[in-house]
C-alpha cells in the first residue's frame, strides 16, 4: 500500500471513528474527506468489509485493456526503422493504415515512436529550429549596420543611385 493511501487510510478511520460515536453525520464526514456523500458510505462499506486494505483504489497495477500488444509495437517499429526512417509520423501513420493494416490512432504511433526513442520527432524539431533560427551575424547593432551598408552600397551602385557622399560633394 503507498504511503499516500495509509495516510488516506488513517485519515478515514479517524473521520470514521467520530461518525460511528455520533459526533458527525455522513455530510460533514464526506465534506472533511473531500468526497461526496456517496463515495463516503461506499468508503464505509469498504471499510467495514475489508478495513483499510478496502480503501485502496482498485485501479492501480491494472493494465489498461486497451494496451497495444507487445508484439505489435515490437512490429511498428521494425517497420519504421527498417523502412520508413525518414518518414514523418504523419507519413508513417499513414503508410501503417494503409499498407500493413494497423488500426492505431495517430497520437498512439506518435507516443510509441517517442517512448522507444527513434528520435523521429525530435529530429523534425531540430531541423525545424535550424530552418528558421535567426542569421548569427546580427548579433549586435554595429554588424548589422556594416551588412546594411554593404548591401544598399551595392544596390545603389547597380541602380546608378548616386550616394550621399557624392551628392554632397558635388554642391
Amino acid at each position: 500500500m503507498r504511503r499516500t493511501e495509509r495516510l488516506q487510510g488513517l485519515r478515514f478511520e479517524d473521520v470514521y471513528g467520530r461518525f460511528q460515536k455520533g459526533r458527525l453525520d455522513c455530510e460533514a464526514a464526506s465534506e472533511l474527506l473531500g468526497i461526496s456523500v456517496s463515495s463516503f458510505r461506499r468508503w464505509r462499506r469498504r471499510y467495514e468489509e475489508d478495513g483499510v486494505e478496502g480503501l485502496a483504489d482498485r485501479r492501480l497495477g491494472k493494465l489498461s485493456w486497451r494496451r497495444a500488444p507487445a508484439d505489435e509495437v515490437s512490429k511498428v517499429l521494425e517497420v519504421f526503422e527498417t523502412r520508413y526512417l525518414d518518414f514523418t509520423v504523419k507519413h508513417f501513420h499513414e503508410k501503417l493504415k494503409a499498407e500493413h493494416g494497423i488500426e492505431r490512432s495517430y497520437s498512439w504511433t506518435k507516443n510509441t515512436l517517442q517512448a522507444a526513442g527513434t528520435n523521429a520527432i525530435e529530429r523534425r524539431f531540430r531541423e525545424m529550429r535550424r530552418r528558421t533560427r535567426p542569421m548569427g551575424v546580427f548579433q549586435d547593432r554595429t554588424s548589422m549596420d556594416r551588412i546594411l551598408f554593404a548591401v544598399f552600397t551595392h544596390e545603389n551602385s547597380t541602380l546608378g543611385v548616386p550616394t550621399l557622399f557624392s551628392l554632397t560633394q558635388t554642391f
